[in-house]
């Protein structure tokens, strides 16, 4: 108890009481809590902060604002709709002001698979390689000056053009925008479409200049490469290309040159190359391979030339001399008189040669011997070495076997060199075959033989050589022969205009070849393969060593003409 100064109790005098209502309190954060707890608290004024402890306050930096993102042109990659299997990239649309990308790189894949990137940079207003990646791109060509390089860069606008040649075929080419840091920020990709492939070349002997060729690039090419050995056994090499249309020489032996070797023509509108037959050695290959637009060779083809000037050896009329008789045939005395006797020249029904082939093995009566004879079920084949071989057959050859009915085959084979083989015979049997090889060889048929193409291949001169001698000739038989060239068919000495020889165009019995007003109509070829397909005779003829040719051909095949 209080008392008063008197010692009497105190009271409160003017105080009224009041009931209060309290809510559940909040709990402070931040710092609020701080204060609330005795501890520091922080209030921010303008961009800064305070801390109280024990009365003082200090100041901490704000928080460093997030850079701001180089703003950067959009990229542009495109197929080259002006060279298929090319690609476009630029670093912008356009060429209008400051670009705001100053630098871009290409990555793309070389035709032989290596992956590439090349940088550049933009400085002092205009495009270029950035040289500070110079190791980076070793071995890159890039043309900036405005020529016709595989890749190329316009200095005005950055545009990047990447010829078929450069690119491969079905590869992406990516263009990357880099910041001023160097960091990729943003990219396009564009994909290098498939470009046509070159068809296959042609090479071919030349029908008109015996011992020359003919090779001539097909579609899709725009670039082949001639490879030759010359009359000096000397290796040639011509490069061609196309500009603008136009076929034009641009290599000679590696060497940039447009001087062609003498004898060479070209053709400038469909790329023929014509080798003349004192430009190309005899015998030698002719090749031509044609490059597609990725500068690969994808396509060739090859021909062996036949030579200058053929010689026959023991052929009647050359100077050289003749066997002295035929195969097949022979005079034998009896008694006191002689009588001719003969032998058809085959396989008898045991498999063994008659004594007719028994000479033709011996190299009878002057004719060559051959040099290998092989024999098996079916029959014989006897194989000639590659000098110019001669064989003269009286009788016929690989007939019937008249006891047993059986057709033993029997193959001739002359290989290289110019060859002689004469038929004096009725025929050849089925199945049998004369092949002349390779070189300029000689069928020489006598007076009322009918002699067909079926049975001989390879052969490219034909004489008739007396009356009543007749060839049949089909389009397919010498397509698949092997000749060296056009079959050039003539009249021998003894053949008279009242007794005419005959070739009949499509082995049909039906066509007279001296007959020149015959129309091309009635030279359809029975076994061509071609549907409708006719014998077509050249307007002109054609004189060769003082022989007047008429020429006809088949579906313009002139490797095939006769």
């Amino acid at each position: 108890m209080y008392t008063g100064e008197e010692g009497t109790p105190w009271a409160g005098s003017g105080i009224t009481l009041t009931d209060l209502t309290f809510n559940a309190a909040s709990v402070p954060t931040g710092p609020a809590a701080a204060n609330a707890t005795g501890g520091s608290g922080t209030s921010s004024t303008s961009g800064s902060s305070g801390t109280s402890s024990g009365g003082s306050t200090t100041t901490t930096p704000a928080p460093t604002p997030a850079p701001k993102v180089e703003e950067l042109d959009e990229l542009k990659a495109t197929v080259d709709n002006s060279a298929q299997g090319g690609v476009i990239v630029k670093p912008r649309e356009g060429s209008n002001g400051e670009p705001k990308t100053k630098a871009f790189q290409v990555d793309y894949q070389q035709p032989d698979g290596t992956n590439r990137t090349i940088w550049f940079k933009y400085e002092n207003s205009q495009w270029k390689l950035d040289p500070t990646k110079n190791p980076q791109m070793n071995g890159i060509s890039v043309d900036t000056n405005g020529g016709n390089g595989p890749i190329k860069l316009n200095a005005q606008t950055g545009e990047v053009t990447f010829a078929p040649s450069a690119v491969k075929d079905k590869t992406n080419v990516t263009i990357t925008a880099l910041d001023s840091q160097g960091i990729a920020r943003k990219n396009a990709t564009a994909q290098a479409a498939q470009e046509p492939q070159p068809a296959k070349p042609t090479a071919e002997i030349d029908g008109t200049n015996q011992g020359g060729a003919i090779v001539t690039p097909k579609e899709n090419t725009n670039k082949f490469k001639l490879t030759c050995t010359d009359e000096q056994n000397k290796t040639k090499t011509l490069v061609y290309e196309k500009e603008n249309g136009s076929w034009k020489l641009k290599q000679v032996d590696g060497s940039n040159n447009t001087q062609a070797p003498n004898g060479v023509q070209l053709s400038q509108t469909d790329g023929k190359v014509t080798l003349s037959p004192d430009a190309v050695k005899d015998r030698s290959q002719v090749k031509i391979e044609s490059y597609n637009n990725e500068d690969r060779i994808t396509q060739s083809a090859d021909v062996t030339t036949t030579t200058d000037k053929v010689e026959y050896t023991n052929v009647v009329g050359n100077g050289n001399g003749t066997p002295t008789g035929r195969v097949g045939y022979s005079r034998v005395k009896v008694l006191w008189w002689w009588e001719d006797r003969w032998s058809d020249v085959y396989q008898d029904w045991g498999n063994d040669p008659t004594w007719g082939l028994q000479q033709v093995q011996e190299g009878k009566y002057g004719n060559s011997k051959p040099t290998s004879v092989s024999k098996d079920g079916a029959g014989a084949k006897y194989t000639w070495g590659n000098s110019n071989d001669t064989v003269y057959v009286h009788e016929s050859l690989g007939i019937i076997n008249d006891q047993s009915g059986k057709n033993y085959k029997l193959d001739f084979n002359f290989q290289q060199g110019n060859d002689t083989f004469r038929q004096d015979s009725k025929g050849i049997g089925a199945g049998s075959l004369i092949d002349g090889g390779t070189g300029i060889d000689l069928y020489r048929i006598a007076g009322g033989v009918r002699a067909t193409t079926d049975k001989v291949k390879g052969f490219e001169c034909i004489e008739l050589m007396d009356n009543g001698a007749v060839i049949g000739i089909r389009y397919g038989d010498l397509k698949n022969s092997g000749l060296e060239g056009p079959v050039k068919i003539y009249k021998g000495l003894n053949v008279n205009n009242g007794n005419k020889v005959k070739v009949d165009l499509g082995n049909n019995n039906n066509d007279w070849l001296t007959d020149t007003n015959v129309s091309s109509s009635k030279l359809g070829d029975a076994s061509g393969g071609l549907s409708g397909a006719s014998w077509n005779k050249s307007v002109s003829s054609v004189t060769e060593n003082g022989i007047k040719y008429y020429v006809y051909t088949m579906n313009n095949d002139n490797k095939h003409a006769v």
